[in-house]
């Protein structure tokens, strides 16, 4: 069963759903989003598993410090959460923001053997560099996260949009761990083509689209979702 957990970090309290095991999970979430949006999916694994569903840093019930929220900085929350949990062995799965963590987090320590992106940002344009649409955005965001604060969420909005936070075909040419893509085919957020450049970049990535789903397959398709992962994380 998940327990709500309150680890303590450098950057202030982080809050996780946690469950011990011997190999781990770990799920990261998007923009305004916590770790429950990853629920479904975590119940359907194999049991076996532990589960470490955290709310990043900005987000949710976590800190929501007066930083400015480089994707470095939410490594660095991560791995200590991850030291004070004593999860050694572990699998990152991210969705969209989540997803570009997870690999900014593979090019920092390198330590995770396989790694889940769905519907991952890093690559793609941001909401800062598309301009106009950067307030629509943010009260979406707002309106799905009522915990959040909107500073903060602009904060992080705009750090987003600097050049050099992008993941680039240089970075993942050779970073370490085995990689599973899924991209909803309709995904107006970050549209499929994004995710079949991510397995192009990545060598020896497998990518699986979801027919129909949207920008978060996780939520709308558990079920499909969970089967392709669980088959991956079992792979050798």
């Amino acid at each position: 069963m998940l327990e709500r957990r309150m680890v303590d970090t450098s950057f202030g309290p982080m809050s996780v759903l946690f469950r011990r095991g011997e190999e781990y999970v770990v799920f990261l979430h998007g923009m305004g989003g916590s770790g429950n949006n990853w629920m479904k999916v975590a119940g359907m694994l194999p049991p076996e598993y532990g589960l470490v569903l955290p709310d990043l840093l900005g987000h949710g019930r976590s800190s929501k410090p007066d930083i400015t929220y480089e994707i470095s900085e939410q490594c660095s929350a991560l791995q200590q959460l991850l030291s004070s949990l004593s999860v050694e062995k572990f699998s990152l799965l991210g969705h969209s923001y989540g997803g570009w963590i997870s690999l900014r987090f593979q090019l920092i320590y390198g330590g995770t053997r396989k790694v889940v992106l769905v519907s991952s940002a890093g690559t793609n344009p941001t909401v800062v560099e598309r301009g106009r649409l950067f307030d629509q955005f943010l009260d979406r965001v707002m309106n799905a996260g009522p915990m959040n604060s909107r500073e903060i969420i602009r904060k992080i909005l705009i750090n987003n949009g600097r050049p050099e936070e992008k993941v680039t075909a240089n970075d993942l040419k050779n970073i370490p761990g085995s990689y599973l893509i899924i991209w909803g085919t309709e995904d107006r957020m970050i549209p499929v083509e994004y995710g079949r450049g991510l397995n192009e970049m990545i060598p020896g990535s497998r990518f699986e689209a979801i027919a129909g789903a949207g920008h978060m397959p996780h939520v709308s398709n558990p079920g499909e979702v969970s089967r392709i992962i669980s088959s991956f994380l079992e792979s050798e």
